[in-house]
């Protein structure tokens, strides 16, 4: 099936109590997949300029660029 349209919602339940199990790994993942789905209609450097576009949090833009660079070849 196709990707959707946009990338995932952020969480807005974080406890920010720093749990192994945090709702913003979850959403990493979440855009990693969604990104890597992606990357047969776009060019990596289409995508990490939507990546950068889409997110602001630099730590979380950071993870996400990594996952995919390590997919997308």
């Amino acid at each position: 099936s196709p990707p959707p349209d946009f990338p995932p919602d952020a969480p807005t339940t974080c406890c920010m109590s720093g749990c192994a199990n945090c709702v913003w790994l979850d959403y990493a993942e979440e855009v990693s997949k969604y990104y890597e789905l992606k990357g047969s209609n776009m060019s990596k450097e289409e995508i990490i300029k939507d990546i950068e576009r889409q997110l602001s949090d630099p730590m979380l833009k950071a993870f996400i660029l990594l996952e995919l660079k390590m997919k997308l070849k």
